[in-house]
């Protein structure tokens, strides 16, 4: 838990697109991505007598079975679900950030755009290939943006950030991601560059659940998603529900 005021910098890996490391890995080597040195000649500054004290390709593979408690043996399975990894890891530094406005004031996550064909936690890979973090990002980083909160006695709070110089009238609803029930919906008035508490959603602790937020301003309507729960998670449903988060208003289309 940081008390720091502002992020000055905060990172998380993802695999990039399977065919943008065709570009630069052989077809032969691209599902043997673990103690490889031609993976590892693509793995930032990390070589094995020396550098960095750890092997970024294997701490991203971690990630992966931190999450999904498995590691799939393809490389596009496996970038599927390290995408996923990286994009709600960063999508949770943003909104926990601007959930505690104003303790917390900004935040630097890193990074945008690779250098050079690498493993990396850039967004957009060398090739311009957008991850799935580009488009969580996206969406969390909207002036007005509605949010849940991580749960404390028994709920989820409902909050309508906006960190923009301009008040507005906003109407929302909250569903369960499965069954489509709308959990929480009204309309109010979201003040300029202030916080505010829509309600609770009470929720069990553990309980592994998708609920999909959306909004509407001055006609234009906008998504984000929860993902409730511990790890691990089922990939297939997690994957799942990555076509429902796509589908919300201001849609994207993701390919690995």
């Amino acid at each position: 838990h940081s008390t720091a005021h502002f992020i000055s910098e905060c990172g998380y890996h993802g695999c990039p697109a399977v065919s943008s490391l065709r570009k630069y890995i052989p077809e032969k080597e691209l599902n043997r991505w673990l103690h490889n040195p031609v993976w590892d000649a693509h793995n930032t500054d990390y070589m094995p007598w020396g550098g960095r004290g750890y092997n970024r390709i294997q701490l991203m593979q971690d990630q992966v079975d931190i999450l999904f408690g498995q590691v799939p043996e393809s490389i596009e399975d496996f970038a599927r679900l390290s995408q996923i990894s990286q994009a709600e890891a960063k999508k949770f530094f943003i909104e926990r950030t601007r959930l505690k406005k104003w303790r917390r004031t900004g935040v630097i996550w890193w990074n945008m755009l690779d250098g050079w064909p690498q493993i990396s936690d850039a967004v957009v890979d060398y090739y311009y290939a957008k991850k799935l973090a580009y488009y969580y990002i996206k969406r969390v980083q909207q002036p007005i943006v509605l949010m849940m909160d991580e749960l404390v006695d028994w709920g989820h709070q409902v909050v309508l950030g906006n960190d923009s110089r301009e008040t507005h009238a906003v109407r929302y609803q909250i569903a369960d991601g499965d069954t489509g029930e709308i959990l929480l919906a009204g309309e109010c008035v979201s003040p300029a560059n202030e916080n505010v508490i829509l309600g609770n959603i009470r929720e069990l602790a553990g309980r592994q659940k998708l609920y999909l937020l959306t909004w509407e301003i001055d006609g234009k309507q906008y998504g984000n998603h929860y993902i409730s729960g511990y790890p691990a998670y089922d990939a297939k449903t997690m994957l799942g529900w990555v076509e429902k988060i796509a589908a919300l208003p201001q849609p994207f289309d993701w390919q690995v």
